[in-house]
């Protein structure tokens, strides 16, 4: 058998880094491979020991489930109305050999998850990939996946196929039906991979614990875009994720809500699978097109070859990039129900807004105020509580299992599936968590300014199902903006948006998004949908108010930091493996810039002990579903309990592993209020208190 060449076997380093790494944990379980005396007959021995081999790859959940047979559209997806034309395309457009680039440009709504993963089963079918991985912007985009999904485990796979589904935050223990991948892995004794040079099975213990990242082993992986790139940020265990991503269909969804940090990530990611011969599926209603040539010249690289540029800029769009082959680009029409036209309110002022939503409830109609920060989130819901209403809270700085509750309800009571009477006057004020990815349908949409892709995504929730009772004339979309018209100057954001004014640093965009949709204030989808995103994200600087001009330049040069700080650690697939590079703890590790955070696990007094805020017979399971994440900036430093709760503190972390290790245990009392409250201190001594409610969430 001849040497590799020097680039192929570069290449195959980080799947035999990461396929030796998942060997040794599974040969180091000694509940599948007992210690024994040593066979005199080196034969006997190895027979023995691939009979194990087979049995402990089946038990843990890594023998790749037997794709079914091709089916059509209907029959994959259970959905009686007919295909929509870019479904109809993923259904029908040749896939040529070898890895693929597919680029999927529909308006929010327009089916273009199904549409991927019809592309997905056909080359499951075909025996050019064995599972899939969806990758979401956020934990709840990547939550709402799940029931969209679940349906298409049995169709996907043979019938009496059992294939493995792991989802990210615990969610895997909600869906018993499914069997989790790796759950061969038997607990380890606490403490037990805290050494310097611990057990390869406790390792593997407490590395797969975290279900997002045995999401990356299963047949069907879904979970955030950061568990994916952490594949290609050095770490010490990314090669394994390297390992589980290879062989699978990477989809990413809303490819747009990238920053300038994670965007380099994703084009480095794409370039990895694309050289370990994967295909690469990503979905965007509003994905720009510098985003977009970002991608496929990176893809291009990875495969080794050029090709004629993109040409075509319609939209809706699909795309298709073979090696060696000109690109495959197709204009289709949107669905029928979502060409419609948009009526677009600026209100001056949250005043103004919190009027129109009042009279809209009372009138009957379901409403969904969109703000930028959880404080605005948190005050305007407040506020509505106070006039006599009853709004539905969202944001991200809930514990986990009140999290996944919340989303619960909300699912029910504006989720496609929704009866009337439950949306009568009903209110959702949130953050970004609910503007994208989320099957929510509004009779009216408020939204604080945002950039356009943001706002569009928010809008998307309008008027999303046929056949409602709809108490308000037509769709409309409220934006609480300054005027865009009026005079600017530097605080034009900041003084609209005091809390807010730091979530979107180029103010310059923001006001071209005012000035886009002031000149549409009978907005067209999908006519108006590509042009508007082009105007806002153009790269001359000539229309930008001169008041604005230093903050978007240095806007710009904090994403260009960002992308240079990223290139900068990520890893080189030409390169290859190479042993003696840094490989930090991945909790070291970020994979976004834009707003360091750390985890918070809260723990409520119980008899005189720390026990989890969420209660679970699984002890595990119980401490992840606590778990909230707060931004470094507002802890300031502020990350140990109070001295006083130290020997509380170290019995109830006793069972924690090493990767838990930068996790802060807030311990809560109960306040005067209903609601819970602790304390974290800093080395200085200063203290923080933080309260806690299942309405409110954590706040500082």
């Amino acid at each position: 058998m001849p040497a590799p060449a020097s680039a192929a076997a570069k290449q195959a380093s980080w799947l035999l880094a990461g396929l030796t790494a998942l060997a040794d944990w599974i040969g180091s379980n000694q509940a599948w491979f007992p210690y024994a005396a040593p066979e005199a007959d080196l034969a006997a021995y190895w027979d023995a020991a691939c009979r194990r081999a087979e049995a402990a790859l089946r038990e843990a959940g890594l023998v790749p489930a037997r794709p079914g047979p091709r089916l059509a559209f209907a029959d994959l997806t259970g959905l009686s109305h007919p295909p929509t034309a870019i479904q109809a395309w993923a259904e029908t457009v040749p896939l040529p050999d070898g890895p693929l680039l597919i680029l999927i440009e529909d308006v929010t709504g327009g089916g273009k998850t199904e549409a991927a993963l019809m592309l997905a089963h056909r080359l499951l079918a075909a025996g050019r990939a064995d599972g899939l991985y969806l990758a979401l912007p956020t934990t709840a985009t990547a939550n709402a996946m799940v029931d969209r999904v679940i349906p298409y485990a049995g169709r996907l796979y043979e019938e009496r196929a059992r294939p493995s589904l792991a989802l990210a935050h615990g969610r895997a223990a909600l869906h018993p039906r499914f069997r989790a991948a790796a759950e061969g892995f038997s607990d380890a004794e606490p403490g037990a991979d805290r050494g310097e040079e611990p057990d390869s099975g406790a390792v593997a213990t407490a590395w797969l614990a975290g279900e997002s990242r045995r999401a990356l082993l299963a047949d069907l992986g879904i979970g955030t875009i950061d568990q994916a790139v952490l594949a290609v940020l050095p770490n010490r265990y990314g090669s394994v994720r390297l390992a589980g991503l290879a062989g699978k269909v990477l989809i990413v969804d809303e490819a747009h809500a990238c920053d300038a940090y994670v965007s380099a990530e994703l084009s480095r990611l794409v370039a990895f699978h694309a050289a370990g011969g994967g295909t690469v599926v990503i979905l965007s209603a509003t994905l720009p097109s510098a985003a977009k040539a970002e991608l496929v010249a990176s893809w291009r690289r990875a495969v080794g070859t050029g090709g004629t540029g993109l040409a075509k800029a319609e939209y809706p769009l699909a795309t298709l990039l073979a090696p060696g082959e000109e690109p495959v680009e197709r204009d289709l029409d949107a669905r029928g129900d979502l060409c419609r036209t948009l009526a677009v309110t600026r209100a001056p002022d949250t005043e103004t807004a919190f009027a129109r939503i009042r009279a809209a409830a009372e009138a009957g109609a379901c409403i969904a105020w969109i703000r930028n920060s959880v404080d605005d989130a948190v005050e305007g819901a407040a506020a509505l509580r106070a006039a006599g209403l009853d709004p539905d809270l969202f944001h991200a700085r809930f514990a986990m299992g009140d999290r996944l509750a919340i989303e619960a309800r909300v699912w029910a009571r504006f989720g496609k599936e929704s009866p009337p009477v439950g949306r009568r006057g009903g209110v959702l004020v949130a953050t970004q968590v609910a503007e994208s990815s989320l099957d929510l349908d509004f009779d009216l949409m408020v939204s604080d300014l945002a950039p356009i892709d943001s706002v569009l995504q928010r809008a998307g929730r309008l008027w999303r199902h046929d056949g409602r009772p709809r108490p308000i004339p037509g769709p409309e979309l409220v934006v609480v903006s300054p005027d865009p018209a009026g005079p600017v100057a530097p605080d034009w954001v900041s003084s609209a948006f005091p809390r807010a004014a730091y979530v979107y640093r180029d103010h310059a965009i923001l006001w071209r998004t005012a000035r886009e949709l002031a000149a549409r204030p009978a907005f067209r989808v999908p006519e108006d949908v590509r042009p508007a995103i082009e105007a806002v994200f153009a790269d001359d600087e000539a229309d930008i108010p001169e008041a604005l001009l230093p903050i978007h330049f240095e806007a710009l040069g904090r994403a260009g930091a960002e992308r240079a700080t990223a290139r900068g650690a990520l890893l080189d697939a030409a390169a290859g493996y190479w042993p003696d590079q840094a490989w930090p703890d991945e909790g070291t590790v970020p994979t976004r810039l834009a707003e360091e955070s750390r985890t918070l696990r809260l723990a409520r007094v119980e008899a005189g002990r720390l026990v989890p805020w969420h209660a679970e017979a699984d002890r595990r399971l119980a401490w992840a579903l606590s778990e909230v994440a707060v931004a470094v900036r507002k802890l300031r430093g502020h990350v140990a309990p109070a001295p006083s709760w130290h020997a509380a503190v170290a019995a109830a972390r006793s069972g924690w592993s090493r990767f838990d290790e930068a996790v802060i245990l807030l311990p809560l009392e109960p306040g005067p209020d209903g609601t819970w409250q602790g304390t974290l201190v800093a080395e200085d001594g200063g203290s923080l208190v933080l309260t806690y409610g299942a309405r409110r969430g954590l706040m500082l």
